[in-house]
C-alpha cells in the first residue's frame, strides 16, 4: 500500500512540475523553448536569409592553397586557423576531434604561412584525461611549426570556476585567459564558462590591462572565445545567429555595457571570434558582422552539413578571412 502511495505521489509531483513548466517558466523552461527553437530551424530554416549565406558575402571560400593569399616569406604576412566545435556530432561518441576537420589538415600543413590555430572550444564531448589525449594525438598530425591553442567551451571545462573538469584542464593545458603578441597584432583568448559567459572579476581586470593605448603600435586586435559572448537579440545585427546551447548563459550579459566600450575608443581593426556554432544543419554554421569599429564572427561543425573552419592572413596590417568548407 505504501509503495502504490509513494508511486502516486511522484507521478503527480512530476505532472505538476510539468504543468508549471510553461505556466511560471521555471527550470527547464529555456533549455526546453532553445531546443523546439533549434528544431524548427533545422525543419524549417530558410538559407536564402541564413547567417550563412549572409556571412558568404564577407568571406571567400578556400578549398585549396590556390584559394589562399601567396604568402612565400614571414616578412610577406602570416596566417592562422580558427575552428569551433571540434568534437562534432552532438549525437555520435567523441573519439577524438572530428573526422572531417582531420581531413582538412593536409591543407592547413600545406598553407606555410599559418603559424598558429585557435580551437575555440569543445573539443571533446565529455572531458577527461583520456579524451584530452585522443586530441592530442590527432593535433599532432599538424605540422609542428603550428601553434595549437584551445580555448575552452563549456564541455571542456563545465561551468563556473571550480570544477573537476577545469583541474584536468588546467593540469592538461594551463591558463584559459591569457594575451599574446605577434608582430604588430594582439591576440586576447577569453574564458565565458567562468561567470556565465560574462567577463568579469580577475578576467575583466586581465582585459583592461592587456588591450593598448593610443601611443602603442598595436594594428589588429583579434579575441577569441568560445561562447557567442556577444550575441544579442536587442541588435539586429546579431538577431539571426543561434549558439549551439544556451548551457550556463546569464539572463544578463555584461558585454554591451562593460566589454564593447573597451573597444569601442579604440583606432585598432578589432575582431572577435567564436567557436560555439554549427553542431546543427539550421543554416547558423557561419557568421559574420560589422558593429562600428569591430567585426563579430562565428564558425563551427557538427551538423554535417556546411561545416566549414577558418583561415585568416594577415599581410601588411590587413585582414582577410576564408572559409574552408569541410563536407
Amino acid at each position: 500500500m505504501l509503495k502504490k502511495v509513494l508511486i502516486i505521489f511522484l507521478l503527480t509531483s512530476v505532472i505538476i512540475y510539468g504543468m508549471s513548466i510553461p505556466i511560471y517558466k521555471i527550470p527547464p523552461y529555456e533549455s526546453i523553448i532553445y531546443s523546439k527553437n533549434i528544431l524548427r530551424d533545422i525543419l524549417f530554416h530558410d538559407i536564402k536569409n541564413s547567417s550563412w549565406q549572409n556571412a558568404k558575402k564577407y568571406m571567400k571560400s578556400a578549398s585549396t592553397t590556390e584559394d589562399l593569399p601567396n604568402i612565400q616569406a614571414d616578412n610577406q604576412g602570416y596566417s592562422f586557423y580558427i575552428a569551433g566545435h571540434t568534437y562534432g556530432k552532438p549525437a555520435v561518441e567523441s573519439k577524438g576531434l572530428y573526422g572531417p576537420f582531420t581531413d582538412k589538415f593536409h591543407l592547413i600543413n600545406e598553407y606555410k604561412s599559418i603559424k598558429f590555430g585557435f580551437l575555440l572550444g569543445d573539443l571533446v564531448k565529455k572531458a577527461s584525461n583520456e579524451a584530452w589525449e585522443l586530441v592530442k594525438k590527432d593535433l599532432d598530425f599538424l605540422d609542428p611549426r603550428i601553434e595549437n591553442i584551445i580555448v575552452p567551451g563549456n564541455h571542456d571545462v563545465g561551468k563556473g570556476a571550480h570544477n573537476a573538469l577545469r583541474e584536468i584542464f588546467l593540469q592538461q593545458f594551463g591558463k584559459t585567459f591569457f594575451s599574446f603578441k605577434h608582430e604588430k597584432d594582439l591576440f586576447i583568448m577569453l574564458d565565458g564558462n567562468i561567470n556565465e559567459w560574462n567577463i568579469s572579476g580577475e578576467q575583466l581586470q586581465f582585459l583592461k590591462q592587456s588591450l593598448p593605448n593610443k601611443k602603442d603600435s598595436t594594428s589588429n586586435i583579434f579575441i577569441f572565445s568560445h561562447q557567442l559572448i556577444w550575441q544579442s537579440s536587442s541588435k539586429p545585427e546579431f538577431k539571426k545567429i543561434k549558439p549551439n546551447s544556451l548551457e550556463g548563459r546569464s539572463d544578463n550579459l555584461n558585454f554591451w555595457d562593460e566589454i564593447f566600450p573597451l573597444f569601442s575608443d579604440l583606432t585598432n581593426n578589432i575582431y572577435f571570434f567564436s567557436g560555439d556554432i554549427g553542431a546543427f544543419p539550421n543554416g547558423n554554421e557561419l557568421f559574420f558582422a560589422k558593429y562600428l569599429n569591430v567585426t563579430f564572427v562565428a564558425t563551427g561543425m557538427g551538423g554535417g552539413m556546411r561545416d566549414n573552419f577558418l583561415i585568416v592572413s594577415v599581410i601588411k596590417d590587413q585582414v582577410e578571412i576564408f572559409f574552408v568548407p569541410i563536407n
